[in-house]
């Protein structure tokens, strides 16, 4: 059996069966303001658990109720009270000393005294449990986050291949090669005109000096020696079309 010890326990976390009206409000005050004096009272509750964090007196409701009444005054300084708490492996000794030291050998009520609902050792499991759960609802709200992140850089590289200025150039490069594209038909054109209209020209009405003049431009040699028929032989052989 473990030495018998008080322990410090906070007073929010105890209950009392005995209302507090039975101890009179002067007396309660007075008893406070000596406890505050003291940093606490001399004489240690007793207490049985109801749960992991809650208790409940079984003796020593007057002096509860000082601590509760010093709480009210100071939280700070009245914030814990010294107990005893009834444990399956004491209970028995100290019900039968609160019996013993009682004046004139009243009855002590003492409610039976069970072990906690969970041991030390499903609380630590029940914690780490809940901890590893914590810990993979973590892991999934991250991977979420990766998704999302992706999703929203992929979204953005195509917003920025599509933006206003690049589908302008885009446009405005469409439209160059369009005014090349009718620059080259146009040259086709004009080239398959000229040869049109050159095919119809009629040599033999024209004068020695309009002949060798074309024969100038065509870059034919030696066509200033030549006489009217050379002439029309040399450009004809030229433009072999005409």
């Amino acid at each position: 059996m473990k030495k018998l010890l008080p322990s410090l326990i906070a007073v929010k976390k105890i209950t009392s069966q005995v209302p507090r009206d039975r101890f009179s409000a002067e007396d309660l005050e007075s008893a406070a303001q000596l406890s505050l004096a003291a940093s606490g009272l001399i004489n240690p509750i007793i207490l049985r658990r109801t749960s992991m964090q809650s208790y409940e007196v079984v003796d020593g409701h007057f002096e509860y109720y000082i601590a509760v009444r010093a709480r009210e005054i100071d939280p700070r300084k009245g914030e814990t009270i010294g107990a005893f708490i009834l444990e399956p492996d004491n209970s028995e000794a100290i019900i039968e000393q609160v019996k013993a030291l009682r004046q004139e050998g009243k009855k002590v009520d003492i409610p039976p005294v069970y072990p906690p609902e969970h041991s030390m050792e499903t609380v630590t499991e029940m914690a780490v449990t809940a901890l590893s759960e914590e810990i993979k609802q973590i892991k999934c709200s991250v991977n979420n986050l990766e998704t999302i992140f992706q999703e929203k850089v992929e979204f953005l590289t195509q917003k920025i291949e599509t933006t206003p200025v690049e589908q302008n150039i885009l446009v405005g490069i469409e439209k160059m090669f369009d005014r090349k594209l009718e620059a080259l038909r146009n040259e086709v054109k004009t080239g398959s005109e000229y040869k049109a209209a050159t095919s119809k020209i009629s040599y033999r009405n024209m004068t020695v000096s309009e002949l060798k003049a074309l024969a100038k431009k065509q870059g034919i040699s030696g066509y200033s020696r030549m006489k009217k028929a050379d002439l029309i032989a040399a450009i004809k052989n030229l433009s072999p079309e005409c």
